[in-house]
């Protein structure tokens, strides 16, 4: 299992680095584009997010996070059972849930569409990147 996990790191920072790469060759107005996009995804983001945090606490429990990826997944007529989206619910908690609250915040959801292999979203590697780059932004307003 640990060898697993190693492997999925290290792809996941081959990709990092990857889309890294290709974010600092573009263009200044390639990447004013790939920013609007990417704020144009971060509302959307959060309009999902709002709308899924039923109890108004603003965070997502595991409940709330598995009703958000169904309704998604409906949308986007991608098909998932209702086992396998609950697994990769538990582990996208497991992994993404960095204060270990037991609830995705706004920004730990970002990072998990950004990050996550478990979810089918539909980004590319500059959306990703920039996505994860306004996260950050985002987490350093907050906590300054």
């Amino acid at each position: 299992m640990k060898k697993k996990v190693a492997v999925g790191v290290l792809q996941g920072g081959v990709r990092s680095f990857k889309a890294r790469r290709e974010v600092e060759s573009l263009s200044s107005i390639q990447m004013a584009d790939a920013q609007v996009k990417a704020d144009g995804v971060i509302s959307f983001l959060r309009m999902m997010f709002s709308g899924a945090d039923v109890d108004g606490s603003g965070s997502l429990s595991a409940g709330e996070l598995s009703s958000l990826v169904r309704n998604y997944y409906k949308e986007e007529r991608v098909a998932r059972s209702l086992v396998k989206v609950e697994g990769e619910v538990a582990r996208a908690m497991e992994v993404f849930d960095t204060d270990k609250s037991g609830d995705l915040s706004f920004d730990e959801f970002i990072m998990m569409v950004a990050k996550s292999e478990e979810f089918k979203f539909k980004l590319n590697d500059v959306e990703r990147a920039a996505i994860i780059e306004a996260g950050r932004q985002t987490q350093s307003a907050s906590t300054s």
